[in-house]
C-alpha cells in the first residue's frame, strides 16, 4: 500500500504544478495572452501558410502561430498554454525514463522544463514558436528512444532522421530560448487597461486603475477615454493621478509600441480617421514581422468610416482570411456597418485638408468646426485648458464651441472654471476703478 502511494507521488506533483501554472496565468497573467494573439496575423490561406517554409524553425513557427490566433477567446490562452507545457513534460519524462530507467530523475527533469518554459512566458514578447520548437525537438528524441532495442544501423540512421528534422523544422529547440524574469506586473497592469478598453469593458477598466498604487501616464489616458466613452470625462477629472489626456502627446520616430496603439485609440475616439489611420499603420510595422491583426481591424474601421471602400475592403479581405475576426468582416462592409461605426462616422472630421502637424488643439477645433455635436471632442478640448491652466482660452472655448450648443454649462468643474473667470474679471475690473 505504502509503495502504491510513492509511486503516484510524482503524478500528484505535476497535477498540482499544472493548477498552480493555469491559476496563475488564468488569472494573474491573461492579458499577456490576448497581447500575443493580437500582435501577430495569422491567414488561413495556402500562400500564406507556404510562406513559412522559407523561415528559420518554420514547424515550430507555423504550429505557433496557428495556435496563438485561438487566444482571442477567454479562458483558452492559459489553459491551451499550460496543456502544452504537460505534453511538453510528458514526452521528456517518457523519454528519460526510457534512456537511463530512472522515473525520479524523468520527472524531475520534466518539471524543470516545464518550469523554464512558464517563466519565459512572463515575457510578454515570448512568442509560442518557442514552446512548439522544444515541443518538436522533445517529440522527435522520444521517437528516437522508440528503436533502442533495434540493431545500431537502424538505431544510426534514426537518430540522423531525426537530427535533420531537429533543425529544419524546430531549429534544434532553439527558438525555445526565452529569458529569465520576474512576472512583469507594470506591463500586465497595461495591457489589462489596453485589453479591457479594446474590449469596451471600460466599467471593469475603471475599477481596476482606481486600485491601481501607481498610474502610468499612458494607463491614466486609457482611464480618461473610458470616462469619454461614457460621457463623463468633465466630471472624472483628476479622479486618476497623473492626469494625462493624451492631448499633448506626439507620434514621432521616438515613440514606444504602446503610445502609438494608445493614439490611435485616442484618434479614432475623437473621430480624426485620418491620425487613427496614422496610428495604426505605424504601430502594424513596429509589430513583429509588420503583422498586428488589431491594427489591420483599426486600419479597416477607419476606412469604413472615412468612406474609403477600395482601401477598406483591402483589409477586410485580409480578415476575411482569419479564424477570430472573419464574422465581423462578413459583417462590417461598405454601406452595411454596425451602429458603433455608422455614429462614429456622424463625427468623423469631414474636412480633406494637409496636415502638418498632429497639434491636438488644431485637431480638435478642426473637428468640432465640421461638428459642433462632437461632445468628447468638445470636452477633451475645455479639460486640455483646464489641464494647462489657461483660464483665458477655456472661457473663449466655451463661448465659442459649448455655449452656442449647450447652453450654461452643467458640469461642475466647467461652473467652477467659469466662476473663477467671473472672479478673476471682477478683481481685474476692481483694480482699474482704483486707478
Amino acid at each position: 500500500m505504502k509503495k502504491n502511494i510513492i509511486s503516484i507521488i510524482p503524478y500528484i506533483l505535476v497535477l498540482v504544478w499544472a493548477v498552480v501554472a493555469w491559476w496563475f496565468f488564468q488569472f494573474h497573467y491573461e492579458y499577456s495572452f490576448y497581447y500575443k494573439e493580437q500582435n501577430q496575423l495569422f491567414l488561413w490561406s495556402q500562400d500564406y501558410v507556404m510562406d513559412y517554409l522559407d523561415r528559420p524553425a518554420w514547424a515550430a513557427q507555423l504550429a505557433g502561430d496557428f495556435i496563438t490566433q485561438f487566444f482571442y477567446y477567454t479562458y483558452v490562452g492559459a489553459a491551451v498554454f499550460v496543456g502544452l507545457l504537460l505534453v511538453t513534460g510528458d514526452l521528456t519524462r517518457r523519454a528519460l525514463q526510457r534512456i537511463t530507467g530512472c522515473k525520479w530523475l524523468s520527472f524531475g527533469a520534466a518539471l524543470v522544463l516545464m518550469s523554464v518554459l512558464a517563466v519565459f512566458n512572463f515575457n510578454p514578447d515570448y512568442r509560442m514558436a518557442g514552446v512548439m520548437s522544444v515541443l518538436g525537438v522533445v517529440a522527435l528524441v522520444y521517437l528516437c528512444t522508440l528503436f533502442l532495442s533495434f540493431r545500431w544501423w537502424i538505431k544510426g540512421s534514426v537518430a540522423v532522421v531525426a537530427l535533420v528534422l531537429a533543425g529544419w523544422m524546430f531549429g534544434f529547440g532553439a527558438s525555445g530560448i526565452g529569458k529569465f524574469s520576474k512576472p512583469y506586473q507594470e506591463i500586465e497592469d497595461y495591457l489589462a487597461v489596453d485589453n479591457l478598453y479594446y474590449f469596451g469593458n471600460y466599467g471593469e477598466l475603471a475599477e481596476r486603475v482606481l486600485r491601481m498604487e501607481k498610474v502610468s501616464p499612458v494607463i491614466s489616458c486609457y482611464y480618461y477615454m473610458a470616462m469619454a466613452q461614457n460621457g463623463i470625462l468633465p466630471q472624472a477629472l483628476g479622479n486618476v493621478e497623473p492626469v494625462d489626456l493624451g492631448t499633448l502627446l506626439h507620434i514621432g520616430p521616438e515613440s514606444t509600441i504602446q503610445e502609438m496603439k494608445l493614439m490611435n485609440e485616442f484618434y479614432f475616439l475623437l473621430g480624426d480617421m485620418t491620425l487613427a489611420e496614422r496610428a495604426a499603420l505605424l504601430g502594424c510595422v513596429s509589430s513583429p514581422n509588420n503583422r498586428n491583426v488589431r491594427m489591420i481591424k483599426r486600419l479597416a474601421e477607419v476606412n469604413l468610416v472615412a468612406g474609403d471602400e477600395e482601401a477598406a475592403m483591402k483589409y477586410l479581405r485580409l480578415l476575411d482570411k482569419t479564424w477570430a475576426y472573419r464574422k465581423w468582416a462578413k459583417q462590417n462592409r461598405p454601406g452595411r456597418m454596425n451602429a458603433r461605426l455608422e455614429a462614429k462616422k456622424a463625427f468623423a472630421c469631414k474636412e480633406d485638408k494637409v496636415r502638418l502637424n498632429d497639434h491636438c488643439r488644431v485637431v480638435l477645433m478642426g473637428l468640432l468646426e465640421t461638428n459642433p455635436n462632437n461632445k468628447i471632442a468638445l470636452d477633451y478640448l475645455l479639460c486640455t485648458d483646464i489641464l494647462v491652466k489657461e483660464l483665458g482660452t477655456f472661457y473663449q472655448d466655451y463661448i465659442t464651441y459649448y455655449l452656442p450648443v449647450y447652453g450654461e454649462a452643467k458640469e461642475p468643474v466647467y461652473q467652477e472654471m467659469l466662476r473663477m473667470k467671473k472672479e478673476y474679471d471682477e478683481s481685474n475690473g476692481n483694480e482699474l476703478d482704483k486707478q
